[in-house]
């Protein structure tokens, strides 16, 4: 298995030498057995590969590997395009089952990303996703978007587009019938499909609908109840106390409102979107408590990280117990 990653692994990402290699061995195999039909294969072979390597070795990996966690650290411009978008490098740190660092990395053309779709999925720089590999050869990974945050997201954000038109629908002309079943229906499917339970702020607020709905009430004044304003203030809160600990990051009222900002989020429904923010946040406030030193740097707002980290949203607390703010 391990030597069989290695190729598949040399056939995705050097697709140039690969071309090269396997018109070599059709022009080679015609000369020793003079049958054109190996050069033939071997040109054919050689143009599926630049095509068809990284679905091959998605599928490879997917069905014998093993799983592990993985972060883009770095994503460089290639100055290249393909179909009018712009393709990128990325540098990627694996997190191996046994608990291995291992430095690795992919193109947008050579990434292999399972299920298979005529799409590329790349996970956003610093988020944290899932992976498999074969032991040995942990440099050839596929990333499992559906089991990642960021396909999670993905999934729930497509199922929400069947409920968004059937709501309009149903707001235009309430006394429809019809609609009324279409909005009904729609929101059953988003409830009772599993992949949808990762978003459960939006699950918790479909499901105050689809109660309002079946009650005979306006679904639209079963929203404007505390629980989702008082959800997207502690948000709303949360992100301005993380901006202003990072504009002055040895003020302690700052550091307070911060720890109370951050208690306030982890009670909302909102905070269980997914359970590494919630691990963040929890490890995020275990350091606050603890007087761990706090210290400025650069990124995003808002945005906070453990030193020799990736991101503190993943609790991952193993080496290092310094805090920064920023990227």
């Amino acid at each position: 298995m391990k030597s069989l990653s290695f190729v598949l692994y040399f056939l995705s990402h050097h697709p140039v030498w690969s071309f090269l290699i396997l018109l070599f061995l059709g022009i080679l195999l015609t000369s020793l057995i003079r049958k054109w039909i190996f050069l033939l294969l071997g040109f054919l072979g050689a143009l599926a590969n630049i095509f068809l390597a990284h679905y091959l070795n998605a599928w490879f990996l997917n069905a014998y590997g093993i799983k592990g966690e993985a972060v883009i650290t770095r994503t460089v411009d290639t100055n290249s395009t393909l179909n009018d978008a712009p393709v990128y490098d990325y540098d990627v740190l694996l997190k191996t089952a046994d608990g291995k660092d291992v430095i690795t990395g992919f193109s947008t053309m050579s990434a292999a990303i399972y299920p298979l779709r005529n799409e590329i999925l790349i996970p956003p720089q610093g988020q944290f996703f899932v992976v498999k590999y074969i032991p040995g050869y942990e440099k050839n990974i596929v990333v499992l978007s559906d089991d990642s945050p960021y396909g999670k997201q993905r999934l729930s954000a497509l199922g929400q587009e069947n409920v968004e038109k059937a709501r309009i629908q149903y707001n235009a002309s309430p006394t429809n019938k019809d609609f009324r079943q279409q909005y009904l229906a729609a929101l059953k499917e988003y409830l009772d499909e599993p992949q949808h339970r990762y978003d459960t702020f939006t699950v918790n607020r479909y499901r105050q609908i689809l109660g309002a709905l079946e009650a005979g009430k306006d679904p639209e004044q079963s929203l404007t109840t505390t629980t989702v304003i008082n959800d997207l203030s502690n948000f709303n809160t949360l992100t301005q106390a993380q901006q202003d600990l990072q504009a002055n990051p040895t003020d302690p009222a700052a550091r307070q409102q911060l720890i109370q900002a951050i208690k306030g989020f982890l009670s909302s429904q909102m905070a269980g979107q997914d359970s590494a923010t919630i691990k963040g946040y929890q490890q995020m406030l275990k350091a606050l408590e603890s007087s761990t030193t706090i210290m400025k740097g650069g990124g995003n707002p808002g945005q906070l990280t453990i030193k020799k980290v990736e991101t503190i949203l993943n609790g991952d607390t193993t080496h290092g117990r310094t805090v920064i703010i920023g990227q």
